[in-house]
């Protein structure tokens, strides 16, 4: 597989905060951002041993890490080709989850998930 990119959660930042790296520290706790990376990572490791069953081969992740993002500015850090999965909770909790990947990463997934082998590709 190819390498694991650091997962990066997008929250929702004032948008008087400052748009290239908004201090963590003004919005959460040491503890809230220890919490919210545990979540990350018992959520991440779970979809990769799922990912692993699917494609029948090893699936490594890096461990996750916390950073604020103004919704306004996912654009640039995240410049296309890029695919994102946005997923919202709907009881229990409020707020929502996404998911940045490589749209060549994407596609290998893809590919394997169809049973094509890792070097094929839909780019």
């Amino acid at each position: 597989m190819a390498p694991a990119e650091p997962v990066q959660s997008g929250l929702d930042v004032p948008p008087e905060a400052d748009a290239e790296a908004p201090d963590i520290r003004n919005y959460l706790s040491e503890l809230e951002e220890d919490v919210l990376g545990e979540i990350g990572n018992i959520s991440f490791g779970s979809a990769a041993t799922a990912l692993s069953t699917i494609l029948n081969q090893k699936v490594d992740i890096t461990t996750p890490k916390v950073e604020l993002v103004n919704r306004e500015h996912l654009e640039n850090e995240f410049p296309a080709p890029y695919v994102s999965i946005l997923v919202n909770y709907t009881e229990g909790f409020r707020g929502s989850c996404m998911l940045v990947i490589k749209m060549t990463d994407a596609s290998v997934i893809a590919s394997l998930m169809m049973g094509g082998r890792r070097q094929k590709s839909f780019c």
